[in-house]
């Protein structure tokens, strides 16, 4: 049995590399993109890059969560990486991305969820007459994704492009206007459980890609348009079942579909 250091936060020792690489290798397993990315693997000092992501282990793990990488922690990061499930891309039913407005690149930060204040209709005639509707705005108005009642999805941009869907907050976050009214409440959006699995699928998959937390943040993470101060938005609504969605896709993301 092998005998390791004990590594405190801001130690100097030979195994920190070693350390290290596994602490990248678990966090990449669990979509933790920014956080592997961020360490730097050769070097000798055990520094704060480090001990966040040792952190982040310790406390998914259900050991104390302190940075010291002692024997519990130490068998933690020797034990098997589990290569990380597949996250499909979800299905478009509509491509508007020729006809939509985008502003420049952008580097996915955050997710904002809309809704659109308007009725569901049979088929795509309802994402393709909201992404038609944001192409004609005076104001270049677009969304990444419109989704319906039926799990339905327009595309109005790539990815990568800037739409503007959210005053406030549209460097940097991707748009998902989803058809419907603030004025459901949870009864009325949980009913629309095409609807949710797909937005769920649709947060599994960005989150996969681009290494968006599943966290509610409307810095790195998820939002709702009414999180956002400068929007004057209240969208999806007080009803909308934020949470439940969040830990579908956290459930599609980790078990992949």
């Amino acid at each position: 049995m092998t005998v390791h250091s004990v590594l405190s936060p801001g130690d100097k020792d030979k195994e920190v590399p070693r350390a290290k690489r596994l602490t990248v290798a678990h966090l990449k397993s669990l979509g933790k993109k920014d956080m592997a990315e961020a360490i730097s693997v050769k070097v000798t000092t055990y520094g704060p890059a480090a001990v966040a992501g040792v952190k982040y282990l310790q406390k998914a793990h259900k050991l104390k969560a302190d940075g010291i990488i002692g024997p519990a922690t130490w068998a933690m990061l020797e034990s098997p990486v589990v290569p990380p499930k597949t996250v499909h891309k979800p299905s478009v039913q509509y491509n508007g991305i020729r006809k939509g407005h985008t502003h420049g690149p952008s580097d996915p930060k955050v997710i904002v969820l809309h809704d659109t204040e308007s009725h569901d209709q049979a088929g795509i005639g309802d994402v393709k007459g909201v992404l038609d509707y944001l192409a004609g705005t005076a104001d270049e108005l677009n969304a990444h994704l419109v989704i319906d009642s039926e799990g339905n999805t327009g595309q109005g941009a790539m990815f990568k492009r800037m739409c503007y869907h959210a005053r406030g907050g549209n460097t940097n976050s991707i748009g998902i206007e989803q058809i419907g009214f603030a004025r459901f409440g949870f009864v009325g959006w949980w009913a629309r459980k095409q609807q949710l699995d797909k937005v769920a699928k649709w947060l599994a998959y960005l989150s996969k890609t681009y290494g968006i937390p599943l966290e509610h943040s409307t810095t790195h993470g998820v939002c709702m348009h009414k999180d956002i101060p400068a929007g004057g938005h209240s969208d999806p609504g007080v009803g909308y079942p934020f949470d439940r969605v969040l830990k579908m896709a956290q459930t599609y993301k980790r078990n992949g579909w």
